[in-house]
């Protein structure tokens, strides 16, 4: 069996709002890893899906969809 692929708190947040579907979006920057799990780490040039419309608190949830680079 495959590996299942690691989850951030940012996209469990977003699913637990029923928030599964949302808005790919191709990054233009990186946002390295850090010792914060509830920020999503990602290359320049990977996909993420934003799982809300507006940002709530200044922030938006997403999911970092690897598979799909």
């Amino acid at each position: 069996p495959s590996p299942l692929p690691s989850r951030s708190r940012s996209s469990s947040v977003g699913e637990s709002l029923g928030l599964g579907g949302g808005r790919s979006m191709r990054a233009i920057v990186s946002h390295p890893a850090s010792s914060n799990p509830v920020l999503l780490p990602f290359s320049r040039g990977d996909m993420v899906t934003v799982l809300i419309p507006e940002p709530r608190n200044g922030w938006l949830y997403g999911r970092h969809d690897s598979s799909l680079r």
